[in-house]
């Protein structure tokens, strides 16, 4: 039987399979233990990292053996990436009055910026798109509806005026009328024999040369009359047909080596009583020395003017006519501005000779948005 003494030396002091077994020197239990708690650890770590074996990453436990320090917990979670600045431009932009349509472009931007993955906000640059879209689609539509009521009701007040300037000027010309014919009817009581022909073409023998109706008058009869050499013809209301006295007028002046310029008048035409009282100028006679002035009221020939395409609107028109009493050329006194010989005759001269050709308004007419009429402005 061995003794105590000697049973403890030999734990002590001896070698286990030729392993020295001294104080404080680890146990092979526990040197097998712990080489297997790293070999587990470094099975885990290299199946999350296969490359971080051998890298220093792994911490150094007791007989050198490595550990990995994130066995047991998460790993740390990776850096958050930056949010694009296009695309929080654009989100901003999308819903300015001023900005959502640039936000559509901006968006775009942020789209490109967001592609590689490197910057978030894509999702932020795609909503900006498609809200700026709307937001210029909405503020677009608005803008028109308003700027479309504010044009309509604009026309629709001048519509109105001139709805109500055109009725004042009727009853105006009607009275004005009435009274004209009133007085016509006095003169012809007056003068039982008449100077005009009863047929309506040229006057008779006996017609005073000189003898001009009052501005705004239409005499029911065609009369003429003369203004130093120029021959001054005024239509009556009694003229079945105005393209046909216009025709014989035209006729007319042939006879005498003239021309016909048709003159569209109105009772209380200022620019037409002006445009009169310069005709006994000289250079208003040397104009119009070859030239028979016939007068028509727009107001009696209304109709049969527009038929011609001949302005009713603008007075005091000039019209050259072909011979069939059609106009083949027209001018109004918007050319020369003050109706004073000194600036009519300049542009009249040239006009009836057929030279006019540098002119403020266009001819022949321009189609007007009723019935195909014409008018030249």
């Amino acid at each position: 039987m061995t003794a105590p003494s000697q049973i403890g030396t030999t734990e002590r002091g001896s070698s286990v399979q030729g392993t020295d077994v001294g104080p404080g020197s680890p146990r092979p239990s526990d040197a097998h233990a712990s080489g297997a708690l790293s070999q587990a650890a470094q099975d885990a770590r290299a199946s999350r990292d296969p490359g971080s074996l051998g890298s220093g990453t792994l911490g150094s436990g007791r007989d050198g053996f490595l550990f990995d320090p994130y066995v047991g917990r998460a790993p740390p979670p990776p850096p958050k990436r930056d949010l694009s600045p296009a695309a929080i431009a654009a989100a901003i932009l999308a819903v300015l009055p001023i900005g959502s349509f640039a936000a559509v472009f901006v968006g775009i931007r942020g789209l490109k910026q967001t592609k590689l993955g490197t910057l978030r906000g894509r999702g932020l640059a795609i909503a900006s798109i498609v809200v700026g879209l709307l937001f210029t689609l909405g503020y677009g539509g608005a803008a028109f509806y308003a700027g479309k009521t504010y044009f309509d009701q604009t026309r629709s007040d001048e519509a109105r005026q001139k709805r109500k300037w055109e009725r004042k000027q009727r009853e105006h010309d009607e009275e004005e009328r009435a009274r004209k014919q009133r007085e016509a009817e006095r003169e012809a009581k007056a003068d039982p024999n008449g100077t005009a022909s009863p047929n309506g073409g040229p006057p008779s023998a006996s017609a005073d040369p000189n003898k001009i109706p009052p501005q705004g008058t239409v005499p029911q009869q065609t009369i003429e009359a003369k203004i130093g050499v120029i021959p001054v013809v005024d239509l009556g209301v009694k003229e079945t047909s105005l393209q046909q006295a216009l025709a014989r007028e035209v006729k007319a002046a042939q006879a005498d080596k003239k021309e016909v310029v048709l003159m569209t008048t109105r009772g209380g035409c200022e620019p037409c009583a002006g445009f009169m009282a310069s005709l006994p100028d000289s250079r208003m006679q040397e104009a119009l020395a070859n030239i028979r002035l016939v007068r028509a009221d727009v107001e009696a020939f209304r109709e049969d003017l527009e038929q011609l395409h001949v302005n009713t609107v603008t007075l005091a028109g000039f019209f050259l006519l072909t011979a069939d009493g059609t106009p083949k050329d027209g001018i109004n006194g918007g050319e020369w501005g003050a109706d004073i010989a000194e600036n009519i005759a300049p542009v009249i001269n040239p006009f009836v000779r057929g030279r006019y050709t540098s002119r403020k308004n266009p001819f022949p007419p321009l189609p007007r948005g009723n019935g195909g009429n014409g008018t030249f402005l």
